[in-house]
């Protein structure tokens, strides 16, 4: 016999989402643009200008991001990650650990740009539907359901969170997506427009969102 996972389950799991969408967003576009003279070849610097952005996030581990980079201040939510225990940028690691890119086209209209990129990922939604299924077998959903009603809900969240994380880590398919980066000059420098940055954040982790 199936049953149904909790819904607490499911929300644990788009809590986790949510929050490290905000985080990898955040660490993504916090580097500031260097500054450039007058060029003669724009094309090279709005690339120069994405690369300078994509690149340094192959190599980025879970201690730069909790060095550099704090979650929203105020966020009731990240609150609510400190309280459970969980360590909101260790799965943004392991994603980004997975990350790849390559620029396919750059578009220019006068002091506008639109790159176009592939992004490439482990396949995050892959490895929840396997934390869903292992969830859904009658053992499990009676233990989960057993520590669901002995805690005040951290433990069913941690416990989803190392399952997730498990999953994640073990996955081996990838997943890639085209997304477009939006740059735009001003006073001679290129700089990539952070919004696009949304578009990113979503093909790594906007199936579990």
């Amino acid at each position: 016999m199936r049953c149904a996972i909790p819904n607490k389950r499911q929300l644990g799991i788009q809590l986790v989402a949510m929050v490290l969408c905000a985080l990898l967003l955040i660490a993504m576009g916090a580097c500031t643009p260097s500054t450039t003279t007058t060029a003669q070849q724009d094309k090279d610097l709005v690339v120069a200008e994405a690369k300078r952005v994509l690149e340094p996030y192959k190599s980025i581990t879970r201690e730069d991001l909790s060095k550099g980079h704090r979650p929203i201040a105020g966020d009731d939510q990240t609150e609510v990650f400190s309280q459970w225990g969980i360590d909101p940028y260790e799965m943004c690691a392991i994603v980004l650990s997975t990350y790849d890119y390559q620029i396919d086209d750059v578009v220019i209209d006068g002091d506008a740009a639109t790159v176009q990129v592939t992004v490439r990922f482990v396949d995050v939604a892959a490895a929840m539907q396997r934390v869903i299924a292992n969830g859904n077998t009658e053992a499990n959903v009676s233990a989960f359901g057993e520590l669901y009603r002995s805690d005040d809900g951290s433990g069913t969240v941690q416990l989803v969170y190392k399952e997730l994380l498990d999953a994640i880590a073990n996955e081996k398919s990838r997943t890639s997506a085209e997304v477009k980066l939006m740059e735009r000059k001003v006073d001679g420098t290129w700089f990539v427009d952070a919004s696009s940055l949304d578009a990113i954040v979503s093909a790594a982790f906007g199936a579990i969102a």
